[in-house]
């Protein structure tokens, strides 16, 4: 006997805990019900998917501990390369700094100057009104030669009161009028608590041909004390007597 088959349609029935599968056979005469239990269904995803996860976790953590790393290393590198009072470069990061410049601007032979400023008296300001009004001056001064290089000059705490900036594509004319601009604004503008005005000294040295940057510095160092002991409070690009 020849039976006529039906399109028999399944209907999924639930409850809080388990899905129910109905599914009608023998012409919806007999009907089959099949229970599932949830916690069994989700449970055999996350163990087929655990792999994936577990992947994604890895990688996730793998990411956060590069970032964490970068970032202490950038504060490493802040600590070692920067002086903490000044906010300037201090003298190691001013060398970081000046070797991959001075690579460039060597080989294109382009002109450059560097300027040695020292504070004046500073030893006797310190003596009598406190480290603290010292700071402040350090401060003050920092601020001044910042706030008047381009983005392609460096200026750096060398040391106490001693401070270097490197000027790129400059003669040593150009790098004297800037110079006398330091110390014009610095003895203008900057007084101790008994409104002495605070002076500087500075010596200035051009680069020669083959000249490497200690020897630029030591020239300009040498300037320098040529400007303290012929009066302070001057800027010279002599260097002896």
């Amino acid at each position: 006997e020849h039976v006529n088959q039906e399109r028999i349609d399944s209907e999924i029935l639930e409850n809080d805990s388990h899905w129910y599968l109905s599914q009608p056979i023998s012409n919806h005469d007999i009907v089959m019900m099949h229970q599932i239990n949830k916690r069994t269904v989700y449970l055999q995803a996350f163990y087929q998917s655990a792999p994936w996860w577990i992947a994604l976790l890895l990688t996730l953590g793998l990411i956060f501990t590069l970032i964490k790393l970068k970032q202490a290393f950038s504060n490493l590198k802040e600590v070692a390369y920067v002086d903490q009072l000044s906010t300037l470069l201090n003298r190691r990061g001013f060398r970081n700094n000046i070797e991959q410049v001075l690579a460039t601007y060597t080989r294109i032979k382009t002109p450059w100057v560097i300027l040695m400023l020292d504070i004046d008296l500073f030893k006797k300001v310190n003596d009598g009104f406190g480290h603290e009004t010292g700071d402040k001056i350090i401060i003050s001064i920092s601020n001044i030669l910042r706030n008047n290089i381009r983005s392609s000059d460096l200026v750096c705490r060398w040391g106490g009161e001693e401070f270097v900036i490197f000027l790129y594509n400059t003669t040593i004319q150009d790098g004297e009028k800037l110079a006398q601009k330091y110390r014009h604004e610095i003895s203008s503008t900057i007084r101790t608590p008994a409104l002495e005005p605070i002076t500087v000294s500075i010596g200035i040295a051009q680069a020669s041909s083959g000249e490497s940057l200690d020897e630029v510095i030591e020239r300009s160092d040498r300037c320098l004390y040529f400007a303290k002991h012929t009066g302070r409070n001057k800027v010279s690009t002599k260097s002896s007597f």
